[in-house]
């Protein structure tokens, strides 16, 4: 099943994503991180998140601040448009979160902590020669078609896990976008109480 929206929605999609994520920015929760549009070609749109002013024209390089001074967020949702020409729609990629920390030694961010959806996730066709290869992407295909943590440390198998969150219940929040976002949003709410607060 497709999570997809018509084009008029998808430009209106920002305000939903930055009500999404104003657990991480606010005391209150009633912030959010301002948003922008940006289309790459004609087949791809993102909807991006940042401070008020995008750094760079990479929505990748894009962060916001989050309620920890020392503690940036970036978010990002990729939606593709259809191939289907009887309707056209837009359905989503990719919608990733990613929380980094200021080291200033290093003086740059360092992720520690992601929450990624990517609700159409499938082996390509080439991986299918390697049948030890297809079974793993295949594996991990299913995990990382449901909302899912990277815990980002240097000890393995932590940097490519795709830890689940809501397993086994995906026909349940992929039946809509709302679906969805309401999982997303359960699992923003976790990351700032769970992570952000206990900083």
């Amino acid at each position: 099943m497709l999570l997809k929206i018509s084009e008029t929605n998808l430009y209106s999609r920002g305000e939903d994503v930055r009500r999404l994520l104003s657990p991480l920015t606010s005391i209150d929760r009633r912030e959010g991180p301002a948003w922008a549009p940006k289309t790459i070609g004609s087949s791809a749109f993102v909807i991006g998140t940042h401070d008020g002013s995008p750094s760079g024209s990479d929505y990748r390089g894009w962060t916001f601040s989050t309620i920890r001074p020392n503690v940036r967020a970036q978010y990002y949702e990729l939606w593709l448009k259809s191939e289907n020409r009887s309707r056209e729609f837009w359905y989503l990629h990719q919608a990733y979160l990613n929380i980094s920390k200021f080291e200033r030694v290093a003086n740059e961010l360092k992720e520690f902590l992601c929450l990624h959806c990517d609700p159409h996730d499938a082996p390509d066709e080439a991986s299918k020669s390697d049948p030890i290869k297809y079974a793993r992407l295949l594996r991990q295909s299913y995990y990382k078609q449901h909302p899912h943590l990277h815990v980002i440390s240097a000890e393995p198998p932590f940097p490519k896990a795709h830890l689940a969150l809501q397993v086994g219940y995906q026909k349940e929040f992929q039946k809509s976008l709302q679906t969805l976002s309401y999982a997303l949003g359960h699992a923003i709410r976790m990351i700032r109480e769970e992570v952000l607060d206990a900083m």
